[in-house]
């Protein structure tokens, strides 16, 4: 279940924390598939009070310790945090383990280590273990490893358009892609977008799709 942006408890035994919305859909889309139902996603946002991105995960886990300290997260046993490799998944671990334990979490040794007993902590850097990357690069693959033909028609839309490709960074190029592929394929909302496509039924992404793998399987880790 997707937290309110503001939030005033937090009912279920574990919280996953996602970098930005999309992330949080997604996940949430991969938990129902899953049938996993014990895990409650949130992710820090304007509306919130928290700011947007990775860098507005620590202000968002400390609203989580202000809500515990409440006593409204009776439950909450175990805290997962989900955001971007970028260029730099060895810093972005560092960050998201300095963010746990300021707000009096603790961390993990190790990324893609579920650790700790009577309170379980993880830290899980898209796109997986071993790579550089964001969100979009999983969407991007999946969608590309149903479809094939879908890669030759978005690089000659950015050809067309005077190779717009060229000019951005990896992970632009990415979102740029996906962004692209969504606008053409659901016809019936074009302007869906990474967090909209679970609801489009020309969704171009298969939610269960192998590359996926990794992540499943350490939600179903972590959820145990």
């Amino acid at each position: 279940m997707l937290l309110d942006h503001i939030f005033e408890s937090i009912l279920s035994e574990r919280l996953i924390v996602c970098e930005g919305y999309s992330d949080a859909c997604f996940i949430k889309a991969l938990l129902k598939r899953a049938n996993i139902a014990n895990c409650n996603i949130g992710c820090p946002s304007d509306k919130g009070g928290h700011g947007q991105g990775v860098t507005a995960i620590p202000r968002y886990l400390a609203s989580v310790r202000g809500v515990i300290q409440k006593g409204s997260a009776p439950n909450l046993n175990g805290i997962l945090v989900v955001p971007d490799a970028d260029k730099h998944p060895n810093k972005c671990f560092a960050d998201m383990v300095t963010a746990l334990t300021d707000s009096e979490f603790p961390a993990p040794t190790k990324p893609f280590s579920v650790e700790g007993d009577n309170f379980k902590t993880a830290i899980f850097i898209m796109p997986g273990d071993g790579e550089e990357g964001t969100l979009e690069h999983l969407l991007w693959n999946a969608a590309i490893l149903q479809n094939p033909k879908l890669a030759t028609c978005v690089d000659g839309f950015f050809l067309c358009l005077g190779n717009q490709e060229a000019k951005a960074n990896d992970n632009k190029k990415l979102k740029m892609k996906v962004s692209s592929l969504i606008g053409g394929v659901c016809y019936e909302n074009p302007w869906s977008s990474a967090a909209l496509i679970w609801k489009q039924e020309n969704n171009p992404v298969p939610i269960d799709s192998p590359v996926f793998d990794q992540l499943n399987n350490f939600l179903h880790e972590f959820a145990a």
